[in-house]
């Protein structure tokens, strides 16, 4: 049954929420992560899902990848001499390590403009040894908006309104120029109009935009389909301009080339996950428990990846018309409503949204994680095999003494234990 709630200025209705993981203790239920959860192809193809892929969900910083691209549209990636290290902290939720500051001055320098107008707010870093660095230093107010982890986004905004001549001041609001293009590109990329959009401010001042969570998974298997196929389009493709596809292979490989920057060095799912893939995979995270993830499909896996997304998304849909002798109705057939993972797909992206926000962030991780190898798009020993990503697919709870006092339970796959 659907929840409504009374908001400041309306009523909302709450989405319809699958449960994704369980916490255990003691061999008992202690706690249940609800949420969204997706696989899409370029075209915009719900593969798999749980809970209503079509809820809006705000992007967040996931939305990063896309708002980098008009830095190369522009050509102020070219003017101001860009690096894809550059390209790849435009693009990126940094950790405020020395590299990321020391590179988004650079750009800054680039077009000659100063901190002052950034207009990301002042941040300590996520990164712990840096924020200790800095109170040993002697910093004892929130550092300045450079350290802001999206103060890359926003270096990479102002140089491409210099390019253009657009307005400094204002570049983070819905009607400006700058604004104006980004909501084009999800039109184009994305097929969500301007007229669909639901606008609202970011944590670092910008417009941000609730798309459908299939949207969102779309842009990742896009990123995904850029890094199997590199400047030759691909059908999956479909109406995207040659110069925006050629945009979004240079965000795609800059980010897969440099993980580091696009994240960090301590701790960060990002940057692990596109270590780990070596060139097949991209990740950006969001605020409020939203991860995007694209994957290359493994050739010699394709056919094992299609019929596991087909039976599980069978598996989840509601069959209350009878089966006809001899196979499935046509009218089932329809009420099912499942795709297939097309042959000419190269990519697919997946996009787990946690409806508490997943504040200590063991939901979203592990989640996709364990749809990506259950499914074959990632080896288990890719994931095992990097000590920095591996952590996030721990199926263990432990206590601060490192006791194992409980387990994580994957309910989206209908675990039968906690399931009725």
């Amino acid at each position: 049954m659907a929840l409504t709630f009374v908001a400041e200025k309306a009523v909302m209705k709450l989405p319809h929420y699958a449960p994704l993981i369980a916490l255990t203790r003691g061999g008992h239920l202690e706690s249940v992560h609800f949420g969204l959860l997706a696989v899409v192809d370029a075209r915009g193809r719900v593969l798999l899902s749980r809970g209503d892929p079509e809820v809006k969900v705000y992007t967040r910083s996931s939305l990063k990848p896309l708002q980098a691209l008009p830095l190369i549209l522009t050509g102020a990636y070219e003017m101001f001499g860009l690096t894809p290290r550059e390209l790849a902290v435009a693009a990126a939720s940094h950790s405020g390590e020395p590299e990321h500051i020391e590179t988004v001055r650079g750009m800054l320098a680039r077009g000659g403009l100063s901190e002052e107008l950034l207009v990301c707010g002042p941040q300590w870093p996520i990164s712990l040894s840096a924020t200790l660095e800095l109170a040993r230093l002697g910093q004892q107010e929130t550092p300045p908006p450079i350290y802001n982890n999206c103060s890359g986004k926003h270096a990479g905004m102002l140089l491409v309104c210099k390019q253009m001549g657009w307005p400094l001041e204002g570049y983070h609001l819905p009607e400006h120029p700058l604004q104006q293009t980004i909501q084009g590109l999800i039109e184009e990329l994305l097929g969500v109009g301007k007229e669909e959009l639901v606008i609202g401010v970011d944590g670092c001042g910008l417009a941000n935009y609730a798309l459908p969570l299939s949207s969102i998974g779309r842009l990742f298997a896009l990123l995904a389909e850029a890094l199997a196929s590199g400047e030759e389009k691909p059908p999956m493709a479909g109406e995207v301009r040659d110069e925006v596809w050629s945009a979004l292979c240079q965000v795609a490989g800059a980010m897969t080339a440099h993980p580091e920057m696009v994240g960090g060095k301590e701790g960060r799912f990002d940057t692990a996950f596109m270590e780990a893939m070596k060139g097949r995979g991209i990740a950006k995270t969001g605020a409020e428990g939203l991860q995007g993830v694209g994957v290359v499909v493994p050739e010699e896996a394709k056919e094992q990846v299609a019929e596991w997304l087909w039976e599980h998304q069978r598996r989840e849909k509601p069959a209350a018309i009878e089966v006809e002798v001899g196979g499935i109705s046509a009218a089932l057939e329809e009420q099912l409503s499942l795709v297939r993972l097309d042959g000419e797909a190269r990519g697919v992206g997946v996009v787990v949204k946690v409806a508490d926000g997943d504040q200590r962030r063991r939901a979203r991780y592990f989640t996709a994680l364990d749809l990506m190898v259950r499914a074959g798009l990632v080896a288990e020993e890719t994931v095992n095999g990097h000590p920095g990503l591996s952590k996030f697919y721990d199926r263990r709870v432990l206590n601060t003494r490192s006791w194992e006092v409980g387990e994580v339970v994957s309910l989206w796959m209908e675990d039968k234990k906690f399931m009725g």
